[in-house]
């Protein structure tokens, strides 16, 4: 009778355990699986934007990044809005331009659509060695906004 309770208790013992691990897996990887679709999106949006840069503004020397303030917003049951804000930096001048940009994912194949830039103000020289604030701008900014040519 003794092993039977033991066996019984250890029993116990492992299905209080997997329980426990299966409660916390599981919502983890829903919040998980919602986030990665995020970041693929992401990643999708801002390949393209980055593509669509290079290759209208010359593609030589040209550095395009993306700040850390990408948002994503359903636009349908497929569609993944995608928004945020870059820099483009020419490597043989050290000269960068801010733009934001716009990009639609499709969920299911993530194939991109309706991927736009606006410039935000003129080409300006970075000083400081990267990293710091302070720019010296070159062509004025008017507060404006230049549309990249669609």
């Amino acid at each position: 009778m003794k092993d039977f309770g033991a066996r019984t208790l250890v029993n116990r013992l492992m299905l209080v355990t997997v329980l426990i691990l299966v409660a916390g897996v599981m919502p983890g990887s829903g919040l998980s699986g919602s986030q990665n679709s995020g970041d693929r999106s992401i990643d999708r949006a801002q390949r393209a934007v980055s593509e669509q840069i290079t290759t209208r503004e010359g593609g030589r020397g040209l550095i395009v990044r993306f700040n850390r303030d990408a948002r994503t917003e359903s636009k349908s049951k497929t569609e993944i809005r995608v928004r945020g804000t870059g820099q483009l930096a020419r490597n043989n001048d050290g000269e960068a331009r801010n733009f934001s940009y716009e990009a639609v994912v499709n969920s299911r194949n993530a194939d991109v659509s309706g991927s736009t830039y606006d410039w935000r103000g003129g080409w300006y020289v970075r000083s400081g060695g990267g990293g710091g604030t302070s720019a010296v701008n070159l062509t004025g900014t008017s507060g404006g906004l230049d549309r990249a040519p669609s």
